[in-house]
């Protein structure tokens, strides 16, 4: 019973958060890039992040995710009259107890411009991104501690499993609003890395709206709706982002999930930052709303940011604050 109980207890944690789920972090509220390769580009910029997350404080082994991202906007095939193209890699660590998996992605999207700023209408853009991605998934057999020595399919060996998927998505935004839909791990692939078990990757979907306004006195606010669907999982987010004098901001965060009837409420998060000339800085806190909310603390990431921008007017601008 005991060794059913551990072997279940293996998938459901181990396999299925690391190779079902993608590492999503907090922070995307201010890096929207984790989401959608099509915005990759939005901004007249090259970007740098490093981002790191521990969660679930308090328990031993618990999951932790580490991102390195360089993203940019490029003129490479065309001029600014017909648009934009962007170009991003990123790097995710993200560890769960025995398990590890590494993902590289390179990715590319193209902006086209659709309205042009003249007669007080605003620039309007459609872009489209597309990314592959790597994965090695490996699993530390020595750090599990089976109730029977003897069992089979224990044999304290590391097991090691990659993968080759894809992404893609699409855009359409302006200076005020920004709409999104992406689809991660387009091909449903099989990751054998545990004798006699198999683990299918399954097909990510995310949608994502925002609207950003500014106020007077150096004040602004960008609400954002970000819904995230799996299989037969969906998940709501709830955003709110505000701005203060072009170097600091707020922003507060709610995860509902709907997997049944109207849901329940799985985790709220806040966050807060600072973002002087080239260089930004946020700290994000998570607190959950499900039940493991009784044994664990919380979560906590930062994110490290560097900025060139083609203007350095760009730079010091409210935009480069928000989405």
């Amino acid at each position: 019973m005991k060794k059913i109980l551990f072997i279940t207890l293996f998938l459901q944690i181990g396999l299925l958060l690391n190779a079902q789920d993608l590492p999503i972090f907090s922070q995307y509220l201010h890096n929207v890039y984790y989401l959608n390769p099509a915005f990759i580009g939005n901004k007249p910029c090259k970007e740098f992040y490093i981002t790191d997350r521990h969660q679930w404080l308090g328990f031993d082994n618990a999951p932790n995710m580490q991102g390195i991202g360089l993203y940019g906007r490029f003129n490479i095939f065309n001029g600014k009259k017909a648009g934009y193209n962007g170009l991003g890699a990123t790097l995710y660590n993200d560890n769960n107890g025995p398990n590890n998996t590494k993902k590289l992605q390179l990715a590319a999207s193209h902006h086209i411009k659709l309205v042009g700023k003249r007669r007080g209408k605003r620039n309007l853009f459609l872009a489209f991104g597309f990314a592959a991605s790597g994965y090695q998934y490996n699993l530390d057999a020595s750090k599990l501690i089976p109730d029977d020595i003897n069992d089979p399919l224990i044999t304290g060996v590391s097991e090691t499993a990659g993968m080759l998927n894809f992404d893609a998505g699409f855009s359409l935004y302006n200076e005020s609003f920004t709409f999104g839909f992406s689809a991660s791990q387009l091909i449903n692939k099989h990751i054998d890395i545990f004798q006699d078990v198999d683990e299918n990757t399954v097909r990510h979907f995310f949608y994502f709206l925002s609207y950003k306004k500014m106020l007077k006195w150096g004040f602004g606010y960008e609400p954002s709706i970000v819904f995230k669907h799996k299989g037969t999982e969906k998940q709501l987010d709830l955003n709110i982002k505000l701005f203060f004098n072009k170097y600091f901001y707020a922003g507060l965060s709610y995860r509902h999930n709907l997997d049944e009837g109207i849901g329940y409420g799985n985790a709220t998060s806040a966050i807060l930052g600072v973002q002087v000339s080239q260089f930004g800085f946020a700290y994000a806190f998570d607190y959950s709303l499900s039940d493991i909310k009784n044994f664990n603390v919380a979560s906590h990431e930062i994110m490290l940011s560097y900025r060139v921008c083609n203007s350095k007017k760009y730079c010091k601008s409210y935009d480069a604050l928000f989405q």
